[in-house]
């Protein structure tokens, strides 16, 4: 919950929204390609792809890459957004009076985008297309950014009860 002397304000919920929606889009895609590739709906002619994000049987229609070029965008924005608010916030955490306002909701959002993050950065480093096939990444990519945001969403609110209790 944000508070009128958060030091991140409206901020903090968008940056939230915006790692949840960059993650939620690429996972639910990559599910999606998993179970059309494993369950054998595709048995020649898969059009599988990033940009534009889509996985059809055969020639993709105008209509389905519009879409495709959609999920794209919405995802990679996403991650943008989100990553353009923690910088934000970490400018104004560091040009704030020390007792200004509350840090912790600013702090959490900025760590958790920095490990999503760093994350995605491990998965697309370990180049898993080589082992586990063709654009398995994305898939990958978003279950390690998942498993970051439920690590946060157990943590963060930890964390924030503590501090009320110490005040």
């Amino acid at each position: 919950m944000v508070r009128a002397n958060d030091i991140g304000g409206p901020l903090i919920p968008t940056g939230w929204v915006a790692l949840s929606l960059g993650t939620a889009v690429p996972l639910i895609f990559g599910l999606w390609a998993t179970w059309q590739l494993r369950g054998g709906q595709c048995t020649t002619d898969v059009f599988y792809r990033f940009a534009p994000m889509l996985i059809v049987c055969g020639v993709p229609s105008e209509a389905e890459t519009i879409a495709g070029w959609i999920l794209t965008v919405v995802s990679v924005s996403s991650h943008v957004l989100a990553t353009l608010a923690s910088l934000w916030m970490i400018v104004r955490l560091v040009r704030a009076p020390r007792g200004s306002g509350r840090r912790t909701p600013a702090v959490a959002l900025i760590v958790t985008t920095l490990a999503v993050i760093m994350a995605v950065a491990t998965v697309l480093s370990a180049q898993p297309d080589q082992i586990w096939g063709t654009n398995s990444w994305i898939f990958l990519s978003a279950l390690a950014s998942a498993g970051v945001l439920l690590a946060a969403a157990v943590i963060v609110p930890i964390i924030l009860s503590t501090q009320r209790r110490i005040r």
